[in-house]
């Protein structure tokens, strides 16, 4: 009886996880990985090329932002950021989206069956903040550590679905995310 309650209260939490996610469609159809486009977008700020990092979000994105409404709110300032030319607005606005992207596709995890699969995306997330850590420090010293520890950890857990299950359940960033999806 005890195993049957537990498994129901897994399989409740766990459709409500499903409900509220989808993965973030743009990152799935990008020709080259999406580390690159952060990489470039920002060279491309620092440059003061603000129409050239427009059109390469634009382009990335291609309204396939999926139903979340953070990540939407997070990619309407940064296009306007880059519109008004601002560019120490525009490039907390890139940063903002860009982690909002990440914590996204990390709540995805516990969606995740096959371990191989999981551990990749793992890392191709972790490329991303890699790329963005300049900014990310930048914008917000302690949310790039929480984020490097959180990745840390999510590593060790890599083989161990519930365990990865009962993280994003606890990780405060990525439930504050999902708050708005």
């Amino acid at each position: 009886m005890l195993k049957f309650l537990l498994l129901s209260m897994f399989c409740f939490f766990h459709t409500s996880y499903l409900s509220a996610q989808e993965l973030i469609p743009f990152k799935d159809n990008a020709p080259l990985t999406c580390d690159l486009y952060w990489t470039k977008g920002f060279d491309y700020l620092e440059e003061d090329r603000f129409s050239e990092t427009l059109n390469l979000i634009e382009n990335l994105v291609t309204n396939n932002l999926g139903s979340c409404k953070n990540l939407q709110t997070d990619y309407l300032v940064l296009k306007k950021t880059l519109v008004e030319k601002d560019k120490v607005k525009s490039e907390k606005a890139l940063t903002r989206f860009i982690i909002t992207g990440i914590l996204i596709d990390l709540a995805h995890l516990n969606i995740i069956d096959d371990e191989l699969e999981r551990r990749q995306t793992i890392q191709i997330l972790f490329k991303e903040l890699i790329a963005i850590q300049k900014y990310a420090k930048r914008l917000n010293f302690n949310t790039y550590r929480d984020l490097v520890i959180s990745f840390r950890r999510l590593n060790q857990l890599v083989r161990n679905k519930p365990q990865i299950n009962l993280f994003i359940d606890d990780n405060l960033m990525i439930q504050k995310i999902l708050e708005g999806c």
